[in-house]
């Protein structure tokens, strides 16, 4: 190597030192400032809704005369009333902390099965209804809000379809459940994601 290429190597190691001392001690001499706060304390709590029953009675129907309709495929409804207190009735009520929807559905069964396929349960929010809405084994949405610590009162009606030859079902008994659920309003309804 010539004396003037050690020269330029030597200018050129002196000039990258150079820019590198400059910049650190740029570097160190430069202040950033940061002050920060926080919002402790804060909470995020569920809401609530739950469900308390009240019938009428204090106690389940019961239907001893029941019998089909006197024309085939005719569906008449008949009020389930008590002879002490006049119409069964039920009142839910949310005793949640959030506005809640009703849904409604039923569970019939019988010895023999027929005639659980022959009787239906309806329910209305008049008790003076001629078209009662009938109550089925998936929960249905009512339509009906019950608002937090709000309460509503349902009435109910059956009918027992005739379709003919039902002697099998002479003096035998339909156990029926009637299940009510309260659901946040944005619940989807069965079958659709849940």
């Amino acid at each position: 190597m010539s004396e003037a290429s050690k020269m330029i190597h030597k200018k050129i190691v002196l000039s990258v030192l150079i820019i590198a001392f400059v910049g650190i001690t740029a570097a160190s001499t430069w202040a950033n400032f940061t002050v920060s706060a926080e919002s402790g304390g804060n909470t995020l709590q569920a809401g609530t809704i739950g469900i308390k029953l009240y019938e009428t009675t204090g106690a389940p129907f019961t239907v001893t005369d029941m019998i089909p309709d006197s024309t085939i495929n005719d569906i008449r409804f008949h009020q389930l009333v008590w002879p002490q207190s006049g119409q069964y009735a039920v009142t839910v009520q949310n005793t949640g902390n959030l506005d809640a929807s009703l849904f409604i559905s039923d569970i019939l069964t019988s010895d023999p099965s027929s005639l659980a396929d022959h009787v239906a349960l309806y329910y209305s929010i008049d008790g003076t209804s001629e078209s009662p809405i009938k109550i089925t084994s998936t929960p249905t949405d009512t339509k009906i809000n019950i608002p937090a610590g709000g309460n509503r009162v349902l009435f109910f009606w059956y009918s027992y379809e005739n379709d003919g030859d039902q002697t099998s079902e002479m003096g035998k008994t339909v156990d029926a459940v009637i299940n009510f659920e309260l659901r946040n309003p944005d619940t989807p309804v069965p079958g659709a994601g849940i």
